[in-house]
């Protein structure tokens, strides 16, 4: 029997891809994880336990989760982690199914990249649809002729495209040409926080940057911190739509946008862990070793309106205009 911490979130991550390859080892047909005592499962955590999931049901391995509180059982089905996995207890209630799109984005695996547009757009809105000083529509600004739209839920939706795409992209490299991403969202009313994870199970920052003249030595920690530079990831010939680019910077832009919304951006891959946060602290960690990335973005809502997304994209590197969006 597997146990599960009490929170599966960022800071117990390790632990989770460490039962994951037990149970690797092991070499068992069929094994139950206990859950009995999760009280707090975040989108990371939601998206590590589906791919995790996935992985064991791909080589073979029946898998029950047991002892769930309702409470928790009740969360896992409105996130749609019961689509992910099958549990031996039925919700206590079914009712209609609210609209949440302004605070919350179900845990979906992504394997086509035809997909990820979508994707990125559900975040983007998720994260400002509750903001009321920001408004949805195209109407202009009229000292500044543009609209909230092209100055807010654009540049996001550009830059959770680059997040997601590069999972699939640079994941499907080195042979790992099945690999999946998997995106969850939700909003804390409580702490004013969007948090926010995509997670791949491909080939891994380390692999995908070996031979980069960026990379300072052969190290999975080395690896996560040349993700982080602008332009490293770039792709010319993916992007928002079939003329744009994948500037590569995707990561060097959420994490601007977290650190200036009084959040995070924490960033797993190989044996590493890493998070930043404002004020130019880092805290690192050695984990267990995931093949693949995990990234966990956090921020306060509220912040938003008064961070110049445009401007922090115009000010990176080597910047581009991109075709189809409205950053000028």
């Amino acid at each position: 029997m597997y146990r599960l911490p009490s929170r599966v979130y960022l800071y117990t991550i390790g632990d989770v891809i460490a039962i994951y390859r037990n149970i690797i080892s092991a070499g068992e047909d069929a094994v139950e994880i206990d859950a009995g005592e999760v009280e707090y499962i975040d989108p990371l955590g939601l998206c590590v336990l589906a791919a995790v999931v996935n992985k064991l049901n791909e080589a073979d391995i029946s898998i029950s989760i047991r002892g769930v509180d309702p409470n928790v059982f009740e969360y896992l089905r409105r996130m749609d982690f019961l689509k992910q996995c099958r549990m031996g207890t039925k919700p206590s209630r079914v009712g209609a199914r609210k609209n949440l799109t302004d605070r919350l984005v179900e845990v979906h695996r992504i394997t086509d990249r035809r997909e990820i547009d979508r994707s990125a757009a559900r975040l983007a809105r998720a994260i400002i649809g509750g903001i009321t000083e920001i408004r949805l529509d195209d109407t202009p600004d009229e000292m500044s002729g543009k609209s909230e739209i092209d100055q807010v839920e654009h540049p996001l939706r550009y830059v959770f495209n680059e997040l997601i795409e590069n999972a699939l992209t640079h994941g499907r490299g080195k042979g790992f040409n099945k690999a999946s991403a998997w995106v969850a969202a939700q909003y804390y009313p409580s702490s004013g926080k969007m948090r926010l994870a995509v997670v791949d199970d491909g080939c891994g920052f380390l692999e995908s940057l070996r031979d980069h003249p960026e990379l300072p030595e052969i190290d999975h920690s080395a690896a996560i911190k040349t993700a982080l530079k602008a332009k490293v990831s770039r792709n010319r010939d993916v992007g928002l739509t079939g003329d744009s680019v994948n500037q590569g910077v995707g990561l060097t832009v959420i994490r601007e946008i977290a650190l200036r919304a009084e959040g995070c951006l924490a960033l797993v891959s190989g044996d590493a862990w890493l998070a930043d946060y404002p004020g130019n602290q880092r805290e690192q960690r050695a984990v267990s070793d995931w093949q693949g990335v995990g990234a966990y973005v956090e921020l306060r809502r509220s912040r938003l309106p008064s961070i110049n997304l445009v401007s922090i994209m115009q000010g990176l590197p080597g910047y581009a205009p991109v075709k189809g969006l409205k950053f000028e």
